[in-house]
């Protein structure tokens, strides 16, 4: 019985090959492939971190319930100000916006995410506290609905800012432009989907800087792996002879290879550092630059490296430095 029980849990050749492969492949998957695929999938909203309107991705349209109910609020009342100012045809106008806006903010509060919420994050303001969980803040809502609500919203706004300019009289204008920037902060509030599809790289395959920076990568890459080939094999058929110092010869070879490019790239940033970095400091004794600062700081600075850096190359190549 043992026998067959060893010779039942034995892996064959193939299933030990995919077990030693196995964790290579998730290292691919999860540290290279899935960091691309976020960014792809990033790359599909029109997401800014820096908006509060735009720094979450929202397939379907949102509302943030804490900023909608305290700016409700205060537009019902900067709307029943505006109301004991106006007459006439204007308090025809008022009495209208009144019910179209009930009727949707009804419509809004009928919502199946809203309805639990809305009662929450009300109690909340009223004990005066922010809305911390972002589950509760923020419900998503029809997007047709949020067409329609953003579409008052617009028409409305822009209509009062012109009844506000053609006002004689200030009191009856300054209320038409307070109640005008309540419907600006109760727009902020409703946040419409920020899915753009393809519209990113629609957008950029149509910017000359990119193609100018794709060229520029592309000339740059063809050149230094011909050099670091051409080179490497230089090196290498040296380095293979028999000569005295050929080990520390080849120890020093490995040493750049041994540094990460990040670790590389800032150890140089530190040499050229204008407060710091001892090349730049040389470089300014020495008369190469006006200033120890303009290496990093200036467009000049930059040519110059470039140059230095190129120095070594055929010189039809220069004209690709800047």
């Amino acid at each position: 019985m043992e026998r067959n029980n060893n010779r039942y849990f034995r892996l064959n050749e193939k299933q030990l090959g995919y077990m030693m492969v196995l964790p290579s492949i998730l290292l691919i998957v999860f540290i290279a492939l899935w960091p691309v695929a976020q960014s792809f999938y990033n790359s599909l909203f029109d997401y800014r971190l820096n908006d509060p309107n735009r720094s979450q991705k929202m397939i379907s349209a949102n509302v943030d319930l804490e900023r909608y109910i305290d700016t409700h609020y205060y537009l019902q009342k900067s709307v029943e100000n505006l109301k004991g100012t106006v007459e006439g045809e204007h308090e025809v106008l008022i009495e209208s916006f009144i019910q179209s806006l009930h009727g949707l903010h009804e419509q809004l509060r009928q919502e199946p995410n809203v309805t639990e919420r809305y009662e929450k994050v009300q109690e909340i303001i009223q004990a005066l506290q922010p809305v911390r969980d972002r589950d509760l803040k923020y419900a998503k809502i029809e997007n047709q609905l949020s067409e329609e609500y953003m579409a008052f919203l617009l028409t409305t706004e822009e209509e009062f800012r012109q009844l506000a300019e053609h006002s004689k009289d200030e009191e009856v204008a300054s209320s038409f432009i307070e109640t005008a920037e309540e419907l600006v902060r109760l727009e902020d509030s409703i946040l419409s989907s920020n899915f753009i599809g393809l519209a990113n790289y629609q957008r950029y395959l149509q910017d000359d800087r990119m193609w100018r920076s794709l060229w520029n990568t592309l000339i740059f890459t063809v050149v230094s792996v011909f050099f670091e080939l051409i080179l490497g094999l230089f090196i290498a058929l040296l380095i293979h002879r028999a000569f005295i110092g050929r080990s520390l010869v080849r120890v020093s070879v490995l040493i750049p290879w041994a540094i990460p490019t990040a670790v590389s790239a800032m150890m140089w940033r530190y040499l050229y550092d204008g407060q710091t970095g001892i090349v730049a400091h040389y470089f300014h004794q020495v008369g190469f630059i006006s200033d120890a600062s303009v290496l990093l700081s200036t467009q000049q600075g930059d040519c110059f490296l470039l140059y230095l850096q190129m120095s070594g190359k055929p010189r039809h190549l220069w004209r690709f430095c800047c």
